[in-house]
């Protein structure tokens, strides 16, 4: 009945490939001329789509932002979710630093967050969600350490708290030196950050 009236059903499908093909494009715009420099009339024609459609997706620039730190957040959240439910946190962490140190070291990815973080310097809204973005973040990896050490499965110094904060500010250090030091060795890295987690003593007698 609602073909025969001249109306075509939704495709989530389709919606979320048009969007994922915007941000593509959007990505690619503010790595190479900058967010401030980049029009929505420059996204529109990278991506492909019309302007119309193109404000339908993402009524403003500050809207993309926001769907790049939602997506890495939502990974991030998926990540830490694994690691609070592991029976074997050493290692599920080890996997999660890895991941981490190897998306904070690729240098588009630290062009984009000092692109990012210079629009939010500018625009208080966008600070605001990012603030409160980072605020869940730091929460859910903070309680997932301190789980793991109540557990006895984890072993670190200092609070849950401190440990978080620790490692947040090593990994946004790593995006900036990514982009000025492009040899750095992961692993060596990743090891130094499993030396802040030593093997918990065992219970047994």
């Amino acid at each position: 009945m609602i073909y025969a009236l001249g109306m075509r059903t939704a495709d989530p499908a389709l919606h979320e490939r048009r969007r994922l093909q915007i941000l593509d494009a959007a990505r690619v715009c503010f790595l190479e001329r900058g967010f401030h420099q980049s029009s929505m009339a420059d996204i529109a024609r990278a991506s492909g789509c019309s302007m119309g459609l193109l404000y339908r997706y993402f009524p403003a620039k500050e809207q993309i932002v926001l769907s790049f730190a939602e997506r890495d957040t939502a990974q991030a959240h998926a990540a830490i979710a694994e690691f609070a439910a592991s029976s074997e946190p050493r290692e599920t962490l080890q996997v999660l630093l890895d991941s981490w140190v190897a998306q904070a070291l690729d240098p588009e990815y630290g062009r984009l967050a000092c692109e990012v973080m210079a629009e939010a310097g500018r625009n208080p809204q966008l600070l605001i969600r990012l603030q409160a973005d980072d605020a869940q973040l730091r929460s859910a990896i903070a309680e997932a350490l301190d789980a793991q050490r109540r557990s006895g499965r984890l072993n670190f110094a200092g609070t849950a708290d401190s440990m978080t904060d620790l490692l947040m500010a090593l990994f946004d250090g790593l995006s900036g030196r990514g982009m000025l030091q492009t040899q750095l060795d992961r692993r060596s890295l990743v090891a130094l950050l499993m030396q802040l987690f030593p093997v918990a003593r065992s219970s047994a007698p």
